[in-house]
């Protein structure tokens, strides 16, 4: 792993610069003309790279961070991914079209149990309209399947939200009462004094999974339309991506909720494994691990953007609409 002196350089200021989108929390071996070195460096993740001559001097990344050299690699402009089609299942089957009644569409991921409680699992973004808030603040929890996009209304509810974790995004605002009545406070004296600064109670957070669950009312088979995953083990859940990369949030960071993967077991990943997966728009595909433990930066409508860290970066694994796929390592 990075020291931790070095990440928190990278975080305040290698992740504000141009088309920085994360970085590698362990050191990796510097690829130079396409062939690995046995340098250690430190690997950088852009979503363009260009010239020096095009980059404003601010947004140059420093070729070495505290003695260690850096590596910059693109891998293209990570986003939540939603979006195409597929039919109506009933029973309910993994991989197939679902979604919050007043989204596009995702993909169920797998069934989730906790108390003895069994729930639907698939991505915040998926089973929530708009994950950023609150959950006393979201109003729509009917879960169609298919989803919405797929041409699914409310006589396809399946059932309703149960819970998600929020996601955190870089304008987020806090709800603490103590933090808020703070910063009235000093606003109100900078307006009496004809001071221009204000403060904002922002959260400072990142995020690990991109998670939600539903109770369903209806029935399920737990297996996939186009994959058998009997002997393979759950990583995670695909939540994002680029045009050349995939995001996947670790499972363990799923079961630290409390919820645990029905039936199957449950384990990491390292570089170099390949993992599949079976989702509503790509079906089945495989990729290669290439980053067991990267932070990134995952854009969120126009402005805003979530961090999130710890997370499984991969070859092209998902398409718009696999959102909430689970992710599988055969072992």
């Amino acid at each position: 792993m990075i020291s931790r002196e070095a990440e928190e350089y990278i975080r305040r200021e290698i992740l504000r610069k141009a088309n920085v989108i994360g970085y590698s929390r362990r050191l990796r071996k510097k690829i130079t003309g396409g062939v690995k070195t046995d340098i250690d460096c430190i690997v950088i993740y852009v979503s363009k790279k260009l010239p020096l001559n095009l980059l404003r001097a601010e947004d140059v990344i420093p070729a070495e961070i505290m003695g260690i050299k850096t590596d910059v690699i693109e891998i293209g402009e990570i986003k939540f991914l939603q979006a195409d089609k597929t039919r109506k299942f009933r029973p309910l089957k993994m991989g197939i079209s679902v979604g919050c009644y007043t989204i596009t569409a995702g993909t169920i991921g797998w069934m989730f149990e906790r108390n003895g409680e069994v729930f639907l699992g698939s991505n915040a973004h998926v089973l929530v309209d708009d994950p950023t808030k609150e959950p006393s603040e979201v109003k729509e929890r009917r879960i169609v399947q298919p989803g919405r996009y797929d041409g699914g209304t409310l006589n396809d509810v399946i059932g309703e939200l149960a819970w998600y974790r929020r996601i955190i995004t870089s304008n987020a605002l806090s709800t603490c009462s103590l933090t808020r009545a703070i910063c009235s406070t000093y606003n109100f004296l900078a307006r009496l004094f004809r001071r221009r600064t204000r403060l904002m109670p922002i959260v400072v957070e990142t995020n690990r999974i991109d998670f939600a669950v539903a109770r369903v009312n209806v029935d399920y088979e737990l297996r996939f339309p186009d994959f058998d995953n009997s002997g393979y083990s759950f990583i995670g859940l695909g939540f994002a991506g680029s045009d050349s990369v995939s995001c996947v949030c670790r499972a363990k960071y799923i079961l630290a909720e409390g919820y645990r993967p029905l039936d199957v077991a449950s384990t990491d990943v390292i570089e170099g494994e390949i993992v599949e997966k079976s989702g509503r728009t790509s079906c089945h595909t495989k990729a290669k691990v290439i980053d067991d433990s990267a932070t990134v930066k995952v854009g969120y409508g126009s402005y805003e953007y979530a961090v999130f860290e710890d997370i499984i970066l991969t070859e092209k694994l998902l398409e718009p609409g696999d959102s909430g796929s689970s992710v599988w390592v055969k072992r």
